[in-house]
């Protein structure tokens, strides 16, 4: 359920280029880690800072209560690209 907002953001703040809307999605669990990334097209005119709205914040909290220091996410904005990397370390220990 954590991942599902990074999905809902990819389809509601992504932008088509040349008449398509571009997201790709990865998840690769390996052992005790699952690594999870999203890109979607955005337009390279849009201002290039990341913000932090309601819905990334209350992710963000929810990770720290469910993971506390077993997980790090990384936000990018490049050229037309939004990027959110999230990596689970001992998602399988208590």
């Amino acid at each position: 359920m954590l991942l599902i907002p990074f999905v809902e953001n990819a389809f509601k703040h992504g932008a088509s280029i040349d008449g398509f809307l571009q997201v790709n999605i990865a998840i690769t669990f390996l052992e005790n880690s699952l690594d999870f990334q999203i890109k979607n097209t955005v337009k390279a005119n849009k201002v290039r800072e990341i913000k932090e709205g309601i819905g990334l914040r209350n992710i963000k909290k929810r990770l720290d209560i469910l993971y506390p220091e077993k997980y790090n996410l990384q936000l990018q904005n490049t050229d037309n690209w939004f990027l959110v990397f999230l990596h689970f370390s001992e998602i399988n220990k208590p």
